[in-house]
């Protein structure tokens, strides 16, 4: 949610007021604004381009459904950070003017809030993935069939996206427009009839990310002595980056909802202040709430690091860039170190399970 503020009126059925005199922001407020957002830019921007261009260019990372989920992420991220960021950013600092029209706006404000709600799912989805993954490195299972169901799973937020949000918003056109100001403003504007919807958006999402780990943790440790053996089929580097990669996907999921809760909470509480059911929070508690939610851009392709596959190709880079910038020392048996996926990886154990230090 990129709103600025909820704030409230007593006519027609909305939660906003007019301004109705401009006002002249105080230099302290400028500053604070601008820490809220550019860091956070500065930091998104490149990460997010980072992780993109890695799995684009490695052949084996963009043909897994698990890296085209991350590559997902990477773009919903990318996108916040390169066109929702700052356009609120300049919208806060010029409250009282928005010169890109009616067309940018709803774009603006869809994508915001899209934003949450896909990455949530795609989230999700890449936790189903790698319990696929785990089933058929522990069982005789159709490799082909696994494959087809994971990449129809990534493409799942996609599918939903593009064939049912976006007809329905070229199809309410109109009516979204109600909901948003154009002429000196572009904000939400939170109608009581539209109170469900916002919850739904943010609390499934945020549920879904909270029930699937624990329910993949559940049944982990109820089939522990199983899952740690390895099917025939299986290989030791293999098992060492779907353990990495699911580990990856658990703690992207934790960090989204621990980013995402305390907006959440806030939204809810205006949304029970417009009904007349509680008090409404502090302006500065729903800033303190969004400045959080913004981070998830910044932090999550960072923590795509965990896993084997981009490590080792970002230690590679380093690897390259180093021998460039001071040279590289040959070997006394006269062979260059070279980085490999395996050898980032531990070694099985002799009962042909799986140990990780």
């Amino acid at each position: 949610m990129t709103a600025p503020l909820f704030v409230y009126n007593t006519t027609a059925n909305s939660t906003w007021v007019e301004y109705d005199v401009e006002y002249e922001m105080a230099p302290n407020r400028i500053m604070e604004i601008q820490a809220r957002f550019i860091p956070i830019i500065l930091v998104a921007i490149p990460a997010n381009l980072g992780i993109i261009a890695i799995i684009l260019s490695t052949k084996t990372l963009r043909t897994k459904a698990f890296f085209l989920g991350v590559l997902s992420i990477s773009v919903f991220d990318l996108c916040n950070g390169m066109f929702v960021l700052p356009m609120s950013l300049e919208h806060q600092l010029h409250w009282n003017e928005w010169p890109h029209g009616e067309s940018v706006c709803i774009i603006f404000q869809v994508i915001a809030i899209s934003k949450t709600y896909m990455s949530a799912l795609m989230t999700t989805v890449l936790c189903f993935e790698r319990l696929l993954a785990k089933l058929q490195s522990v069982a005789t299972i159709d490799g082909q069939k696994v494959t087809t169901l994971s990449r129809v799973l990534i493409a799942l937020p996609w599918c939903i996206g593009i064939l049912v949000c976006v007809p329905l918003i070229m199809m309410n056109r109109e009516d979204m427009s109600n909901h948003f100001t154009h002429d000196e403003y572009c904000l939400f504007v939170l109608e009581n009839d539209f109170h469900l919807s916002i919850l739904v958006m943010y609390l499934i999402p945020l549920g879904l990310l909270v029930l699937v780990p624990i329910a993949m943790m559940v049944v982990y440790k109820y089939k522990k002595s199983d899952w740690n053996r390895l099917s025939a089929e299986t290989v030791e580097p293999e098992a060492v980056s779907l353990y990495m990669s699911t580990l990856c996907a658990w703690i992207v999921s934790l960090v989204y909802v621990a980013k995402y809760v305390p907006l959440t909470v806030v939204i809810t509480l205006f949304i029970m202040c417009a009904r007349g059911n509680s008090e409404c929070p502090l302006h500065s508690t729903y800033e303190n709430a969004h400045t959080i939610s913004l981070l998830s851009s910044a932090v999550t392709p960072f923590l795509w690091i965990i896993t084997v596959e981009i490590r080792a190709i970002l230690t590679s880079l380093i690897a390259r860039i180093n021998k460039r910038l001071i040279g590289t020392v040959t070997p006394p048996d006269g062979q260059m170190n070279t980085l490999s996926f395996r050898s980032l990886q531990n070694k099985a154990s002799s009962d042909d399970t799986v140990t990780l230090s």
